[in-house]
């Protein structure tokens, strides 16, 4: 993989001796569950994580870097080009611990993540003025105004569109047309027709098939709060029909609805023909 430097930041492959701080970082909870894929933030599910992004590199050739910052040679978080199986095309994400939000690191090491996907043992210079990212409502911090700590992103038609933790918002290559667009807002989702096909297990461990669990975690409890909270989120989000009849429960989806947060545009199609889900949230 390429190692990139910006002004601030060089952006290098993850190794083993990242593990550390890569899971001080995961074990933050606005970290954690700011991410598009919810993972756990034990020690051991750190380690599936970051071994999850070293092991992309070796399949693809490229993955998410470690990003650092050059004046401190401190760990700032993970950034880079994604494309698991089943995923619906090229995306770019990135993680940063809490203690470099609002610096504009995410600006800063998400656009050149997209133009370096080539296997070099050098270093790439890329000018300050270029590895920027405006978003629609143009030269906008991203970490301040877009995301938190994490996203998951799409490349389409030329446009770079973020959805997941960046729901809502649209951020395009510069140069690019800002048109209104966002991968979260135009793709399709599927509903079931009634919330009593909704025949999931109500109690245990729910499994999720590979195409659901693009984050690497496929094991939720449905006991656990923030587990059943996070599974539900990504069944509605990402399953169809047939994925919400057999890991959703109906009435483990009314009783619980303001704790799950479907993205915008799921809650919103879930309400429309649901209006009990509203008015039980």
């Amino acid at each position: 993989m390429t190692v990139v430097e910006t002004e601030r930041l060089t952006l290098r492959p993850l190794t083993g001796d990242d593990f550390d701080d890569y899971a001080a970082m995961m074990a933050d909870p606005q970290v954690a569950d700011g991410l598009a894929e919810p993972v756990g933030r034990s020690p051991a599910d750190a380690w599936r994580s970051l071994a999850l992004f070293m092991g992309h590199r070796e399949i693809r050739g490229y993955s998410h870097w470690a990003v650092v910052e050059q004046a401190t040679g401190r760990f700032v978080g993970r950034a880079g080009p994604w494309k698991p199986h089943g995923f619906p095309g090229l995306g770019v994400g990135w993680c940063l611990a809490r203690a470099h939000w609002g610096k504009g690191y995410t600006a800063t090491s998400a656009k050149p993540t997209t133009r370096a996907r080539r296997p070099s043992s050098t270093a790439s210079r890329i000018p300050p003025g270029r590895a920027h990212i405006e978003s629609l409502s143009c030269h906008e911090d991203l970490s301040r105004t877009t995301i938190r700590s994490g996203a998951r992103s799409h490349v389409d038609d030329g446009r770079f569109v973020s959805s997941g933790a960046a729901i809502g918002h649209t951020v395009c290559m510069k140069g690019q047309s800002a048109a209104p667009f966002s991968y979260a807002q135009t793709r399709p989702y599927e509903v079931a027709g009634s919330l009593d096909e909704l025949q999931g297990p109500e109690h245990g461990v729910v499994v999720l098939p590979l195409e659901l669990a693009w984050g690497g975690r496929t094991e939720f409890d449905l006991d656990n709060d923030y587990d059943r909270s996070a599974v539900y989120k990504i069944v509605l989000e990402e399953g169809g029909v047939e994925h919400q009849r057999r890991l959703i429960n109906g009435r483990l989806l009314m009783e619980h609805w303001d704790e799950i947060l479907p993205a915008r545009p799921v809650r919103a199609l879930w309400e429309r023909r649901f209006p009990q889900l509203r008015h039980a949230a």
